[in-house]
C-alpha cells in the first residue's frame, strides 16, 4: 500500500514499487520494505510459490500491521508505521509485478479474515516490527502501540538505492554526522545549531527541462516551530572549504522551509509548508523547474510553490538544512 495518490504519479513510473514513496510492500523474493523507517527485512513468505487462481488477501489494520493471506491461509504479517485508522492521507493499492507472477486482477476484499491479536505476536514483533506467523483469532483484545518517533534512526544497506544519490563528505557542520556509505545525515543530539548538509553531485536535466532530488525524514525531535529547509544551490561544496552556519549564508542558493519561509539569495518570503510538521518516513520530493520555480511535494502532495527565479539552466546541487524538528533525512533517488 501507499499514501502516494496515482493521480501524483508521473507518466513514467519508478522501476520498482519501493521507489514510490512512502510506502508499504510484502513479497519479492521473500522480503519486506517499510516505508516508514525505510529498511528491508526477512519474510518467510516468497509469493514465487504463487499459481494461476491463487487469491491474495492484503489487510492494513488499525495497529499499523501489514498482513498476507492465500487462499484464506495467513502466510505473512509485519508490523510497521502505517497511517492506518487516523485522519491522515488515505491508502492505495500498489503491486509490482516481478519474477514469477505476469499478471493479476483485483477482486472484492472478503469479510471473514479475522485479523490475528498481539497476544499472537512475540514481545519482539510488537516492538520492532518482527514478522509473525499466527493463527487468526475471534476478537482483537489490544492494539499495537506507535513506536516513538523520536527514537528512529535508519541505515541502508540496501543496494536499491541510487549510488549518486549521497551527501558531501566535505565540507560537514561540525554537529552533523554523515553517514559511512553518504546517503544520511544525522544532527547530532547535542546540537541545537541548524547544520548544513550538501549532495555531493550536480543534478541533471530532467526531460520535462526541471531538476529535482528525494529525501525522507528518518528522525525528529520535539521542538515545535520549525524543521528544515531545503532547496538548490549553484555553489558547489567542492568550492568551500567550511560548512556554513546556516543555508541562506551559501551564495545563489533557493530555499523553502524553516517555520514557512522562503530564500531566493537575496530576500525572505512567506511560504504556507512549515516543515516542523513533519514525520519520520515523510518523502520530500523538491524540483526546480524550467521556469524558476521550486516546488515541494510531501508523501506525493504537493505543498510549495514559490517562484524564486531558480537558475534551473546553470549546475546545481541539492542542499538541506537539518534544524529545529528535524534531526535526521537520507536522500532518495527523484521520481521521474
Amino acid at each position: 500500500v501507499t499514501t502516494q495518490s496515482p493521480a501524483t504519479l508521473p507518466e513514467w513510473l519508478p522501476d520498482s514499487a519501493d521507489q514510490v514513496h512512502p510506502c508499504w510492500l510484502l513479497g519479492f523474493d521473500g522480503a519486506t520494505w517499510d516505508g516508514s523507517l525505510l529498511e528491508w527485512h526477512a519474510s518467510k513468505w516468497n509469493p514465487a510459490s504463487l499459481v494461476k487462481g491463487d487469491r491474495v488477501d492484503l489487510i492494513a489494520t488499525a495497529a499499523g500491521e501489514l498482513q498476507v493471506y492465500v487462499n484464506g491461509a495467513q502466510k505473512a504479517s509485519r508490523v510497521m508505521r502505517m497511517p492506518v485508522g487516523q485522519k491522515r492521507d488515505p491508502l492505495f493499492a500498489l503491486v509490482d509485478l516481478m519474477g514469477a507472477t505476469l499478471a493479476v486482477s483485483f477482486v472484492s476484499a472478503v469479510a471473514e479474515i479475522v485479523s490475528p491479536t498481539v497476544s499472537n505476536m512475540s514481545p519482539v514483533a510488537e516492538e520492532v516490527g518482527e514478522e509473525i506467523n499466527a493463527a487468526p483469532v475471534a476478537e482483537p483484545e489490544a492494539t499495537v502501540a506507535e513506536p516513538e518517533a523520536t527514537t528512529a534512526t535508519v541505515d541502508f544497506p540496501d543496494a536499491r538505492f541510487d549510488p549518486v544519490m549521497r551527501f558531501a563528505s566535505s565540507p560537514v557542520a561540525p554537529g552533523l554526522q554523515i553517514s559511512a556509505d553518504g546517503r544520511s545525515a544525522l544532527r547530532r543530539e547535542d546540537t541545537a545549531d541548524s547544520c548544513v548538509a550538501f549532495g555531493s553531485m550536480e543534478l541533471k536535466l530532467r526531460a520535462d527541462g526541471s531538476k529535482s532530488f528525494a529525501a525522507a525524514v528518518t528522525k525528529v525531535h520535539d521542538i515545535p516551530g520549525e524543521g528544515l529547509a531545503i532547496g538548490f544551490t549553484a555553489s558547489s561544496p567542492d568550492n568551500l572549504i567550511v560548512a556554513p552556519g546556516g543555508a541562506d549564508e551559501v551564495a545563489q542558493c533557493f530555499l523553502v522551509g524553516f517555520d514557512g519561509a522562503t530564500w531566493d539569495g537575496a530576500d525572505w518570503g512567506m511560504s504556507d509548508w512549515n516543515p516542523g510538521e513533519l514525520e519520520v518516513g515523510d518523502s520530500i520530493q523538491v524540483s526546480a523547474t524550467v521556469e524558476g520555480k521550486l516546488t515541494v511535494t510531501v508523501n506525493g502532495m504537493l505543498k510549495a510553490s514559490h517562484d524564486l527565479h531558480v537558475p534551473v539552466e546553470e549546475r546545481l546541487w541539492p542542499i538541506v538544512c537539518i534544524q529545529g524538528q528535524t534531526a535526521g533525512i537520507v536522500l532518495l533517488p527523484a521520481l521521474s
